[in-house]
């Protein structure tokens, strides 16, 4: 790229079309925006050229994941010319990088792109009604033949997490003993839901689930909200988990719905609920997490 070439994820104030986005780059420069509207898009690109800049907007696809390993997908909107400079900036951190048309292109293929995840997530819930209505309740079927939950980036991701949904790796025997099944996972946002299916063997001389059972779901809830989060090569173990009690659950089909409230670069943490088989609350908990490396030998004991 020559040295009067610039790419620039533009501030704040640029969501709003606020003519200082193009006022903090020098006449001759390249500007790269990355999240906003088409037309405000195309309003940014005519009020750059009235500034002798050339505009490009880039929105990506590929979550923290992709960012983290330079695997982004990104649909660029602008000038052929200036897309061609800007192209090494895009290359250093996306893998697949795409001219789409002219400015404000780039944003209407992101929402087509959004357009078809929201298909898959509906055609998903479907699935999933249709398989109870015929009594199979484990919902990593769904990965059966295809490698993917709902077309949800299963075979792009790589991790513990995804190896595990995609089938590349089998589940852990605890998740097996819980009847751990996926119902929706967020990447981008550190948010899951799931559910259990709480046997008679589950109860205590009450008849009521024992609470350690609910406090393993729990965990099998904040923990994959946290480690779906991250790249191939991490785990994030965690340190401590404080669970509250609510009420009695009945042996049934329970849900969890875990977040990823703050996360740093190596401690995070996470809340989350356990709703009972009339859909209140049961448990809550809070939850702190270490991201860790690990090495091949590590990852393979995980997998097994």
């Amino acid at each position: 790229m020559e040295q009067d070439e610039l790419a620039l994820e533009m501030p704040a104030a640029c969501a709003r079309g606020s003519p200082m986005a193009v006022q903090l780059v020098r006449a001759g420069h390249s500007v790269a925006g990355y999240n906003r509207s088409p037309a405000k898009g195309k309003a940014l690109a005519e009020e750059a050229s009235r500034r002798g800049l050339r505009y490009l907007d880039a929105p990506v696809s590929g979550g923290e994941a992709g960012a983290r390993n330079a695997a982004l997908s990104i649909m660029v909107g602008g000038e052929g010319d200036a897309f061609e400079a800007a192209k090494p900036v895009f290359d250093a951190v996306g893998n697949t990088v795409v001219h789409v048309g002219p400015s404000g292109a780039g944003q209407t293929v992101k929402a087509a792109n959004q357009l078809i995840v929201a298909a898959n997530i509906e055609a998903l819930a479907e699935a999933v009604v249709f398989l109870r209505a015929y009594l199979v309740t484990n919902g990593r079927k769904l990965s059966v033949g295809t490698g993917s939950i709902g077309g949800m980036e299963t075979q792009a991701r790589q991790g513990a997490f995804w190896d595990m949904v995609a089938g590349r790796a089998a589940p852990p025997a605890a998740a097996d003993t819980l009847g751990w099944e996926l119902l929706h996972v967020d990447p981008d946002q550190g948010t899951i839901e799931v559910a259990f299916e709480a046997s008679d063997r589950f109860t205590n001389p009450m008849g009521v689930i024992q609470g350690g059972f609910l406090a393993a779901m729990l965990d099998d809830t904040l923990g994959p909200a946290l480690v779906a989060t991250l790249p191939a090569g991490e785990f994030a173990p965690t340190l401590d988990l404080h669970v509250q009690f609510l009420r009695p659950a009945r042996p049934g089909r329970l849900v969890g719905r875990g977040r990823v409230v703050r996360r740093g670069r190596q401690v995070c943490f996470m809340a989350g609920e356990l709703l009972g088989p009339d859909g209140e609350p049961v448990a809550v908990a809070t939850a702190t997490a270490h991201i860790q490396s690990l090495d091949p030998q590590a990852r393979q004991s995980v997998n097994e």
